[in-house]
């Protein structure tokens, strides 16, 4: 064989392993998740604009520094998410830090998220800012869920941050058998949330079964409480 075809064939056939093993996979139609490339790889599906779609963690996952959230303005998450009691470890801190409004894990979305475990370290310079989801955007659903980060809110003033969701816009968004631990730090913030940041007085939100465990340190004179 022509050594140059021989050479070429190699490189085809290592391409090809190669993207074999970094694309996500769909089983019956629902993205299996077992890496933090296949994070975001799902994250940019849906924000790419099939936003629809379903996915279950398949084993704990440390994610990237720069792993995009999930949802957007045009995009809201639509689907299911599934950790199936897998832990998710989020590092947005330094340059990474978040800084949209809204921010999370699910930026935005009409969706559920059920069976997760959340911890790591957030940092954000944005309002809204919840752990596991900025804004419902309409009925979602949120259950089974623990999350226990360290959110550092560096925002003067109002900031509606949560340890579990930001702020319900639209719709109804149900809460069930969730608990949030961890810690909000804000020095020179005011009205953040446990469980929910801030709901509109026509939005509806059903909690149950689930409770705030961690604490909120957040002040408007620079010093942050000792609780």
């Amino acid at each position: 064989m022509n050594k140059y075809l021989h050479k070429a064939m190699a490189a085809l056939m290592l391409l090809c392993i190669g993207t074999s093993m970094w694309a996500i996979e769909a089983v019956d139609g629902v993205y299996q998740i077992s890496s933090a490339a296949d994070l975001k790889a799902f994250a940019e599906l849906v924000n790419g604009g099939d936003n629809e779609i379903s996915a279950v963690m398949t084993a704990d996952i440390v994610a990237d520094a720069d792993q995009p959230m999930i949802g957007t303005s045009a995009n809201w998450f639509k689907g299911t998410f599934d950790g199936q009691l897998h832990k998710l470890t989020l590092n947005w801190t330094g340059d990474h830090a978040l800084s949209q409004d809204p921010s999370g894990l699910f930026a935005r979305m009409a969706g559920t998220v059920q069976n997760l475990y959340v911890d790591g370290n957030v940092e954000t310079t944005g309002v809204r800012t919840g752990v596991l989801v900025g804004r419902t955007e309409g009925a979602s659903v949120i259950k089974n869920v623990i999350t226990n980060v360290t959110l550092t809110v560096n925002v003067s003033g109002d900031c509606a941050a949560s340890m579990l969701v930001s702020r319900p816009s639209a719709g109804t968004t149900e809460i069930a058998n969730c608990i949030a631990m961890g810690k909000i730090v804000g020095p020179q913030a005011i009205q953040a949330g446990g469980l929910v940041g801030w709901n509109p007085n026509d939005v509806i939100t059903n909690i149950r079964n689930s409770a705030m465990l961690g604490t909120i340190a957040a002040h408007t004179d620079g010093e942050v409480p000792n609780l």
